[in-house]
Parts: structure tokens; sequence; C-alpha cells
């Protein structure tokens, strides 16, 4: 009885697997693994992205997974295929055994069959479990699974209970490598299937991987191979994918593919991969256009044959993008709410280009482009990755866009070399007017022809939509270009070398190095090394240059892309000190209040004797408690301040440079991003090296301005003495208005001159003929102050006392100045020939006043 009921008992679950599943096919994309296979022993285990993946972190242990097994009918053949990653390299303590068939749970059963995944050999091999003794009887290729990390696909077959055959597919490659196949007709097939792991330390756990279980009947090939893919490489071969492995090449196979309007390949050629053929012609090289191929007779390794198909493409081979040929021709940075950024860029080559490697990006981060092509002339719109609609017309690439800065930002289009292709520094000037800049317009090129111009080039959209992309931009004309490169900093890197950086980067068939000298000594350098990527070129000189001399570079036959060259650029440059010293780079002028479309900038001055280097200075401001808030390194990479010079600290250079015109050259502007806020209300700034000691510091508030000035926005602060503390309030003073408020990168206004304490107000001229001929057509009036503040008032009477002109009333004056009287009345009118009367009065600080009159002669001729 006991013996009915445990065949009894068989026979019930045989005819719940065979009933329940005819095959079985799991995927692990259910939300449980109850539902729809109900898995037993899971507690090690869990479901993730589709994948069932091991759980169990403890060391030096074993553990399983398993369910019912569907029984194959008599005579049949059946199929056991699954998806398996190991993450780690296998060993004798950390494997995996895939059990096709088992009397029950994995790590107890006793007889079955089951594949061992890894071993000592790396090897996946098929065993016989019976009594509980393992045998292997297909042993697979050793070193399979010789790798930190093994995908593959396993196949095993059994054909009457007898013929067994195991087969492996490697990821990344098609077709199957036989591992082996043997008769063994010792047990029938139980009825689990599963899994079972042996694992040893951490590194091995949550590293087993599957997918894609099926268990039935012997699914075999029937399809013939279709052809889903034609590309040509850049050798002129043309690559075919097929949808599966074809038979080994035994013959040249010329005779199965025929390229229209060009003939037959020469050779047919295979490589490790059996999807893959190469056709390959010894006198034809493809240019880009559409291609017809015909092809058939070619064989799966089934033995399915191809029929006669003709497959329709697009290729070529493009032309790979060189300097100038791939722009960046407009930009959008500053869109509406809700609205994505985005960049257009356009081929201006004659040819085709492809973008395959080719990468775009800001000062901070990059995103490479996907292989695509451009025709001639085409644009092509690069928008975030996320964003769902399409921006303008034609066509668009989708990116990981890195963000636009609204006030300015570098963009740069690089080749897949590594080459800098174009690139543009844009500013919040460029749109001509601050409402432009906020208000969802683009930039635009106005002429790519001149690509390698900068603001010239570049204007706001002035179509009705406020952007153009993919169309013709709306400022699009022919620019005259007629600025030539221009050399902005010369910095001495090494001993040996110098570091040059231009404003546009110049031809580089004109940068040689006997156009290069450095004077004084006439030293030239024996070596130029040209760095595209960041417009800067490198000079190795057989000298060192020797501190304390101030040298000139001067360089000739230096063109932009225009062909736009100066005879000689010059630049003067200097070995720095080893250290910058307190007292030696202080803070000689800042604006912390500026001007509507201006913006804050801080002047530094070398009082020292030395050339200073600002590498590794920085620029700090300190909250109301006088802990630091912000800080902003200066010049990462270096910049030199000769001695007697100016830098001014500001994020936008041009807007302080358009605003105020007693100002230096651009040369002593350094962009600074991002630079410390300055506050309207006041603040407290500092300058510290990189080890922590403090150069110099500056306490600044509206109260420090002149009592006098009615509006103090757009006005600076200037030092007086640089001798006198930065921290000291009474050693600064508001700006001079003849200078509109401020005199970035030049000596200021208001700075102390070694002269006599006494007001001086005198004329430069007892006479004057006001008659436009080139001499002596104005008078000037001159003046010295011994402090700064003063308020002057200068007017012109007629020798009976009546006025005649006001040249300024209370107007805020720095230490020393001029004005100019063209004779003409306070209404525009000129004045008759005579003796006139300039009376001029200065009031200082204090109060005090000082009036002096002046005799002057008109003369007009007849």
């Amino acid at each position: 009885m006991k013996t009915l009921r445990c065949l009894l008992r068989t026979f019930l679950i045989w005819i719940h697997s065979a009933n329940a599943a005819a095959q079985f096919a799991e995927t692990f994309n259910d939300a449980s693994l109850q539902s729809p296979v109900q898995w037993r022993d899971t507690a090690s285990w869990r479901q993730q992205d589709g994948l069932l993946l091991s759980n169990e972190l403890r060391e030096n242990h074993a553990f399983s997974i398993y369910t019912l097994a569907p029984m194959p009918a008599a005579g049949s053949e059946w199929e056991w295929q699954l998806n398996v990653r190991l993450a780690f390299n296998p060993s004798s303590a950390n494997y995996m055994d895939w059990f096709l068939a088992a009397d029950t749970a994995p790590g107890q059963a006793r007889n079955g069959y089951y594949v061992r995944i890894g071993n000592t050999r790396d090897e996946i091999s098929l065993y016989r479990l019976k009594n509980g003794s393992a045998t292997e009887i297909i042993s697979g290729r050793d070193g399979r699974l010789n790798r930190s990390d093994n995908a593959c696909i396993i196949r095993v077959r059994c054909r009457e209970y007898r013929h067994w055959r195991l087969e492996v597919s490697e990821a990344g490659r098609s077709g199957w490598e036989l591992e082996g196949s043997v008769d063994d007709i010792t047990l029938a097939l139980p009825h689990y299937q599963g899994f079972r792991v042996r694992q040893s330390t951490g590194a091995f756990h949550q590293r087993h991987f599957i997918d894609d279980w099926y268990s039935g009947p012997a699914r075999y090939d029937t399809l013939p191979p279709q052809l889903t893919e034609a590309v040509f490489q850049p050798d002129g071969r043309l690559m075919l994918y097929f949808s599966e492995a074809l038979t080994p090449l035994t013959n040249p196979g010329a005779e199965h593919y025929w390229l229209e309007d060009v003939g037959g390949p020469d050779s047919v050629q295979a490589d490790g991969n059996p999807v893959i053929r190469y056709l390959c012609w010894k006198h034809w090289k493809p240019g880009v256009g559409h291609y017809a191929l015909h092809f058939g007779g070619m064989r799966d390794t089934a033995g399915n044959r191809a029929h006669e198909t003709e497959w329709r493409f697009f290729g070529g081979l493009p032309d790979t993008p060189q300097r100038g040929q791939l722009l960046i021709t407009e930009i959008m940075a500053a869109p509406e709410n809700g609205q994505p950024e985005w960049v257009e860029i356009q081929n201006v080559h004659s040819q085709w280009l492809s973008l395959r490697g080719c990468r775009f990006s800001d000062a901070g981060s990059s995103a490479i482009l996907p292989d695509s092509w451009l025709a001639p002339g085409e644009r092509c719109i690069l928008q975030p990755l996320n964003w769902p609609g399409r921006i303008g017309q034609g066509k668009h690439l989708r990116i990981v866009l890195p963000a636009l800065n609204n006030p300015g930002d570098t963009l740069t289009i690089y080749g897949a070399s590594g080459q800098m292709l174009h690139r543009i520094a844009y500013a919040e000037s460029w749109y001509g007017n601050p409402v432009l800049a906020a208000g969802a317009y683009s930039l635009e090129m106005m002429d790519t022809a001149v690509w390698c111009s900068q603001a010239a080039n570049w204007r706001a959209c002035t179509a009705p939509e406020r952007s153009t992309p993919g169309r013709s931009n709306s400022i699009a004309a022919t620019l005259i270009d007629t600025l030539p490169p221009n050399l902005t900093d010369v910095y001495p890197s090494l001993p040996f070398e110098l570091r040059l950086i231009f404003d546009e980067w110049p031809d580089p068939a004109g940068l040689q190095p006997e156009h290069m000298v450095v004077q004084p000594g006439n030293i030239r350098p024996d070596q130029l090394t040209i760095d595209e990527n960041r417009q800067v070129l490198h000079l190795q000189f057989p000298v060192p240059f020797i501190s304390g001399v101030v040298y000139t570079l001067h360089a000739t036959g230096v063109a932009d892309c225009s062909g736009n060259s100066r005879k000689t650029l010059q630049r003067c440059f200097a070995v720095p000190d080893d250290s910058v010293r307190s007292g030696a780079l202080l803070i000689n002028e800042v604006l912390f209040d500026p001007a509507a479309g201006g913006v804050d900038f801080v002047e530094l001055y070398n009082a020292g004797r030395f050339a200073l280097d600002l590498r590794g200075i920085e620029l700090i401001r300190f909250d109301a408690a006088g802990i630091p808030a912000e800080a902003a390194t200066l010049a990462p990479e270096g910049r030199i301040i000769l001695p007697g010079g100016f830098m001014v600290l500001c994020e936008n250079p041009a807007a302080v440079q358009t605003q105020y015109p007693c100002r230096g050259g651009d040369t002593a502007f350094l962009l600074l991003k991002p630079m410390p806020a300055l506050l309207a209300g006041g603040g407290v700034i500092a300058l510290q090296r990189r080890d922590g000691t403090e150069l110099d510091r500056m306490a600044f508030h509206p109260g420090m301005h002149h009592p006098m000035l009615k509006l103090t926005k757009g006005f600076s602060l200037e030092r007086i003495r640089t001798g006198v503390p930065g921290s000291e309030p009474a050693n600064w003073h508001s700006a001079s208005e003849v200078c509109r408020g401020a005199t970035p990168g030049r000596r200021n206004t208001q700075a102390r001159i070694d002269m006599q304490d006494h007001v001086n107000l005198y004329l430069d001229t007892e006479w004057f003929t006001p008659d436009n001929d080139g001499h002596a057509d104005q008078a000037t009036l001159l003046y010295r102050f011994p402090e700064p503040g003063v308020l002057l008032s200068v007017r012109v009477f007629d020798a009976w006392g009546l006025p005649v002109r006001t040249l300024c009333q209370h107007r805020l004056c720095g230490a020393e100045g001029m004005l100019l009287w063209d004779g003409l009345r306070q209404d525009g009118n000129p004045t008759a020939a005579g003796n006139y009367i300039v009376v001029a009065e200065a009031q200082d600080p204090t109060g005090r006043q000082h009036a002096v009159k002046l005799l002057l002669s008109l003369l007009r001729s007849h």
C-alpha cells in the first residue's frame, strides 16, 4: 500500500507538470517569484529589472532555488536554454549549477542532470547525478569563463532520453559553439529544476544574474538569414550585418552579391563574428549617396538559404570634419520658462560630414554627438535628451546638453581625434541689449565665412519668432572682418617656456618659431607647440628668462581665418616673484553698485618692484559675522601683473569697457566666474594667498561716497594712497565724474600726487582761434588739487561781465584734470572775437574755497 501511495503521488506530480506546462518559459518580468511560476527556497534571491539576482550575503555558503519541471513526451527532443551572467571569475569555491532535472531541491538532490557553470577550469560542463554521485558526461572548453565578467547563453538538447548536446553562445556574438555531445540513458528525467550556488567571500555576493529560461520541445531554425544593415567602413569596405550566423566562408562568395552601378565585389571577408561579412572592391571607393545591393544564396548554420533580395540604403564615406567646417551657428541660452535650451550646428563644408566621435562641450561638461551625417549646408539642432518634442526644422539630435549659462559661456565642438573644430565664448553683451538677453532671443552668427570672429559676428535674432532653429539666420549678412588676432596674454609657465593666448584662434599656418622673438637679447624659440583645444601656443627657448627683467615678445605673420594680420604683435612679460607678499598686490578700486547694464568689478594694483603672479590668489567676500561667504581663485593657470600694472576682475569685461571711457586696455581685464557678489549695501572683501596669508582687505559701504554725489550708482570707490591700508575708510574716495564714475585698468582719478599743498588752476594759453583749422582751436583749463573730492565750478564772462558759458557746476573732480572751451556760447552759437574772463571756483571737502580769474583772448580771422 505504501508503494502504491508513492507511485500515485509521483503520477499526480507528473500529471500536474505535464498539464500545467507542456513547456516552461520564465522571463522574470512579473512582480514576484510566486506568479505565474511558483518558486521555492526564494529567501536568497530577488527579482530586479527583469532579472533573477542572487541575494545571499553569507560567506562559505551554498543556496538554491527551484520549481516544478515539465515532462518531455516520449520519443521527443527536449531543449533547455538559459541566459546567465556571473560577474566574477569563477573557481572551485565559486560557481553555479543549473539543474535541468532533479528528484528534489537542488541542494538535496541525489538524482538528475545539471550544467556546472564555472569551476577550477573555468568551463561549462554537463553532469549526471546518480544516487548522490556526480559524473561529468560532457566536459566543456577550459578557460571559457576566465574573465572578471562572464555573460553567455547556454543550450542543452536531449533526443529520445539519450542523445545529449551542450552548446554555448557568448554575449556580443552570434552562433552556437558546441561544447560536446554524448549518449546517456542512465536516468529518466525527474520532476524539478532550478539552481544551486556555491560562494565563498563577500566579493562574490549578489553577482549571479539569470534571465530568459526555456524548457520545452526543441526549437529549430527554419528561417533564412536576413540582411539587417549595410554600412561602409572608413577603408571603403561594405560591412553587412545579418540576422543570424552564416556558414563559414569556404570559397570567395563574391557571386552572392552585386552592387548596382558598381558590380560584384572582388572579395568577401569574414571576421570573428559570424553574422558579419565584408564586401571589398580593389579599384572603387564609395561616395555618399543611395545604393542598391542585390544578394542571395548564402546559408545560415542551420542550412537555410537566403532568397534573392534587393537592399536599398543610403551610405558612403563622409568626410571627417576639420577646423572651420562644422560650426556653432545659433545659441538659445535663455529660453522662455518651461522651454529648453538648444544649440544649432551647421556643416559649411562642400562635402558630407560625419559626426561620429564628435563632442559638444561647455566650460564644465561635454556630450558625445550621436553617429550621424550632415549634408553640405545642412543645419542640426542639439537639444536636451529628455525634451520630447522637436525643436525647429530639419535634423535634430538629442544629447545630454550641457547647461548654457545666461551671462556667458564657452561652447566648443571637438572632432573625433580631439581637435578643436569651432569655439564660441559668448557673453551677455553680444545681444546688444539687456532686454534681449533676458527675453528668449537666440544669438545668431552673421557670416559663416568669418567663423573665427567672435563678438563682431554675433547678434540677437531679429525674426518675429525670436529664433530660427534649422533655418537661415535672420541676421545673415556678409561681414567685413578687418580685425586681426590680438595677443591677450604672455605667461612664463616655465623658465624656458612661454604660454601665448589670443582673443581669436590664429591660422596655424602662420605660426612659425622663426616669426617670434623676445627682446632684449634677441631670443628666438627653438620649438612651437599648438594646443588647439585651448587656443594656446607654447614656445620653448634655449635659455631661461631672468627675474626682474621686463621682456617684450614680438610676433609677426599671425593671421586669422579671414586673412587679417598685424605687422607685429607685442606684449610685455616678466618672470614673477616667487610669492606675492603683503603690501605688493592691492585692492585699488571697487565698483559695488553698478549702473544698468553694468557689473561689479574689483581692480588690483601691483605696488611692488617685481612682476606678480595671480596663480593661487583668492578674492574672498565675508559675511556680516566676518566668516568667508564666497571665494574665487583669480587665475588657476597663472596671470602676470607687471610692476605698476592693473588687473580688473569682473564677470563681463565688455560691459565694463563699454561704460567707462577712462579705462585700461583689454589685457588689463580678467574674466572671473563666478565673481563674489559685491552687495550694494556694503561688505568686506580681501585678497588671500593659497597658504592663507592675507594680502589686502577693504570694507566698503555707500556712506564712503562723496556727500555731494546725488547718484552713486555706477560710481566706484578709488584708493587714494597705496601706502595707507585698504581697511582705512579715509583712504577711499568716489571716482571723478569726468571719467563717468570709474577708471578700471588705469590710474585712479583720486590718487594722491606729490605736489605743493595748494590749488593749481591755470590756462594752457593766453589766446585761441576756434576756427577748426587744427591749430589752437580750444582753450584748456588745467587743475591740480592736493586732495581728492574737490567740487569745481567754471564759468566764462565777456569783458562787460555778462555770462557767456558755464563749463561745469559743482563737478566732483579727481586730483588733476582739465576742462575745454571751444569758443561757443551757452546756446551753441559762436562768440565774437574779444577778451573773456574765466572764473574758476574750487571747494575742498573741508569747505575751504579757492577762486581765480583768468584772462583769455579769442581771435577770429576776417
